[in-house]
């Protein structure tokens, strides 16, 4: 009688824990496939191998032909602020027209060009794409937040990685006003940046370029705004390294004729921390934008 008893407190023990990883998994699952938003999870909140199912999964849901398409990193993104008050947020409502921004945070220009790639390969056409370049990422382009090599589905990954999967279905992105943003300081050296980088990101940013432009008849790159207060320095080099650059890619878009912005954002008042936006700024850069969307 005891070793019956024993059985069945064993069977409903496991069936119970059965039922539970099922709900949990089948929560998750909801929460994710359901999540209403015109940009990308906060993918870096899962492991590796599995943000590139995520973004797929994404782009897949949200694909509207003729839409506006931005990549880039957590300026773009919006890092920190609510989907309201981000600049692709606002400019959607100011061109009336749908943006399916597919920043994300730390994002590089590997991961968007298989970004780029995928919808490529998708037969996915936008009216306009939009991307940042950081100029702090020219000095190792080879490095990805996606690994496309042992990418692995997120569905299969729920099973095995619960938590990380839980914390994204709760919290997808941001859905409160930050209070106050960190302090920084720029090192003198930020920006520099030697020949043989330059050269590699320069052949990456073409190959992005041109690719953007067989699915889009109109590409925009911007570069990064940065809180000019935080780049002084006695000697004023940070502001020569940065210049440099930006001529650089100025000439880059001009060869491969593209539109290029140096968007004029640089108080402090419209900055979150050194390098994003408050709400102020990410209005000022919807404003930008908008100087350049047909309307």
């Amino acid at each position: 009688m005891t070793k019956m008893f024993a059985k069945k407190y064993v069977l409903f023990f496991l069936l119970l824990s059965f039922s539970f990883l099922f709900v949990l998994v089948f929560f998750i699952y909801t929460k994710i496939n359901t999540y209403d938003s015109n940009r990308l999870y906060s993918v870096r909140k899962v492991p590796k191998i599995y943000r590139a199912s995520l973004i797929a999964d994404f782009i897949d849901n949200k694909y509207k032909k003729d839409s506006i398409l931005i990549i880039g990193d957590s300026q773009a993104y919006g890092f920190e602020y609510p989907n309201e008050y981000i600049f692709s947020s606002i400019l959607s409502k100011k061109i009336n027209n749908n943006i399916i921004n597919l920043a994300f945070i730390d994002s590089r220009i590997l991961d968007n060009t298989y970004i780029l790639e995928y919808l490529k390969n998708k037969n996915m056409r936008f009216k306009t794409i939009i991307y940042s370049v950081n100029p702090t990422h020219i000095k190792n382009s080879d490095f990805s937040r996606v690994d496309i090599s042992h990418a692995k589905s997120y569905e299969y990954g729920i099973f095995f990685n619960l938590k990380p999967f839980l914390t994204l279905a709760q919290y997808p992105n941001p859905d409160k006003l930050p209070i106050f943003g960190p302090e920084m300081k720029i090192p003198k050296d930020y920006f520099d940046v030697n020949a043989t980088s330059l050269n590699s990101y320069t052949n990456k940013l073409v190959k992005l370029i041109t690719i953007s432009k067989s699915i889009s008849d109109n590409v925009i790159i911007y570069v990064t705004p940065y809180k000019e207060s935080a780049l002084i320095n006695d000697d004023q080099h940070n502001f020569l390294v940065l210049n440099q650059m930006l001529n650089h890619v100025h000439t880059v878009c001009n060869h491969l004729q593209i539109t290029y912005i140096q968007p004029p954002i640089k108080n402090d008042e419209d900055f979150f921390d050194i390098v994003h936006f408050n709400a102020n700024g990410h209005k000022k850069m919807a404003d930008t934008l908008y100087k350049y969307m047909e309307h």
